[in-house]
């Protein structure tokens, strides 16, 4: 699971942030800090995303959480704890609080096995046209 985050100095320039690695033992969780990286946000947004490429564009948006109601006149720098933890299922949990208003988030996403219809779709017609000899 990684997160879209953009850096202090060059916050329009998103760039992808590992927060799950890869084949990590699961139950898994993990707890960070990051901090806003502009003055006076009037929310905090937190993009998860599926994939190993640095390239925000070239992974799988899986959902976003985002604190509202932000408190006004707040500095850059606010400090956002994230906390996030993927059980035994695959089934995850991600929270953020933002430190300063105590303003939280959460969202849990569940994992379905299998393959979607519209998947089962897609490889159906990539598989009419193909033969094994």
């Amino acid at each position: 699971l990684r997160a879209v985050i953009s850096g202090p100095r060059n916050p329009p320039r998103l760039s992808n942030h590992n927060m799950i690695p890869r084949n990590s033992r699961l139950p898994y969780g993990h707890k960070q800090r990051l901090v806003t990286n502009r003055s006076n946000p009037s929310e905090i947004r937190i993009k998860l995303l599926e994939g190993e490429a640095l390239d925000v564009s070239a992974c799988t948006f899986i959902r976003s959480c985002r604190i509202t109601d932000v408190a006004t006149n707040l500095p850059e720098g606010l400090p956002v704890e994230i906390t996030y933890s993927c059980d035994k299922n695959g089934n995850m949990n991600v929270s953020a609080e933002e430190l300063t208003g105590h303003r939280q988030t959460a969202v849990r996403i569940v994992w379905e096995p299998g393959l979607s219809g519209s998947a089962v779709d897609a490889f159906r017609a990539l598989a009419k046209d193909s033969r094994v000899d």
